[in-house]
């Protein structure tokens, strides 16, 4: 009886933990509305380049783009704040083709929960180190480490 009990504790226990990260995820987007203050607009291009970037694919595949733009910021080869890197030349194509187009409030919500997961727990995928990725339309000539795919991004370390 200790160890159903023990169990059914620690169940109790993982459910309560996650249930409070959502709460306060969910707080901080209510009421954490973004506005052109640094920290808020460093989460804006954030989340600008996970919708830019992996619209369309599934919650894990957005998490796993917000990661690669937030390991290029901590990467001593990248700019070191969120934006510089989204806007460093040649690296998202969206940031050069981008013209003031509608985006869907669906997906915008979608990428918006993504970056907010990533940019509050960088262990949300488990270890993942990725800091360049692809669709699977082209075929860049890196020689750099495959680390995963994910629908229709391979992502690389």
């Amino acid at each position: 009886i200790r160890v159903i009990a023990l169990i059914c504790y620690k169940i109790w226990l993982a459910s309560l933990k996650e249930l409070l990260m959502k709460v306060i995820l969910l707080l901080l987007l209510l009421f954490y509305p973004l506005t052109p203050r640094a920290l808020d607009k460093e989460l804006d291009c954030l989340v600008r380049n996970v919708y830019f970037e992996s619209r369309g694919e599934p919650h894990k595949g957005k998490i796993a783009v917000a990661l690669v733009t937030l390991n290029r910021v901590d990467h001593p080869k990248y700019p070191k704040s969120i934006c510089q890197v989204v806007y460093q030349k040649n690296q998202f194509s969206w940031t050069k083709e981008y013209k003031s187009t509608k985006v869907n409030p669906v997906q915008w919500q979608e990428s918006k929960d993504a970056a907010m997961s990533a940019y509050m727990n960088r262990n949300v995928l488990g270890h993942f180190p990725a800091i360049s990725f692809h669709n699977l339309n082209v075929n860049p000539r890196w020689k750099m480490r495959f680390t995963t795919q994910i629908k229709n991004h391979k992502f690389y370390h």
